[in-house]
């Protein structure tokens, strides 16, 4: 669902944290550190 648009790190860099904030933003759901690596 999310994965494609954080997969290619060569485009930009997405460190655990920005992916978390955009999951939030985005979707509304809490996303632990963990899972964002």
């Amino acid at each position: 669902m999310v994965i494609h648009r954080y997969s290619n790190a060569s485009k930009k860099s997405y460190p655990p944290n920005d992916i978390i904030d955009d999951i939030r933003r985005e979707f509304g759901i809490s996303l632990s550190y963990r899972k964002a690596l």
